[in-house]
């Protein structure tokens, strides 16, 4: 996936799913392996449109609240990390619960 001058390897990237407080969707940390702080904005474009390629705007506007991209650094505590190509998997369990 390409936004300006980056190119997002989707396969890399995971995400840890946060509950929110008033129940409606999820917020998401997404952690991108060597990610740069000139990269971010175009990243994070780049991951909202690979998730928007891959659960539809509709189901994306409704099951996704907030993200925040954050570099996926050496030695981070990656139990609970899930890989984004899982989202629909994860939003699909939380909509039959």
């Amino acid at each position: 996936m390409r936004w300006g001058n980056y190119t997002l390897d989707v396969s890399t990237v995971v995400f840890r799913p946060l509950e929110r407080s008033d129940g409606r969707g999820l917020d998401l940390d997404i952690f991108i392996p060597e990610l740069t702080p000139g990269d971010t904005e175009d990243a994070h474009n780049a991951v909202l449109r690979a998730m928007d390629s891959g659960l539809g705007e509709e189901t994306l506007a409704e099951a996704v609240q907030g993200t925040v991209v954050r570099p996926l650094l050496r030695g981070i505590d990656q139990e609970g990390l899930i890989p984004l190509v899982e989202l629909d998997t994860i939003v699909e369990q939380r909509r039959r619960n």
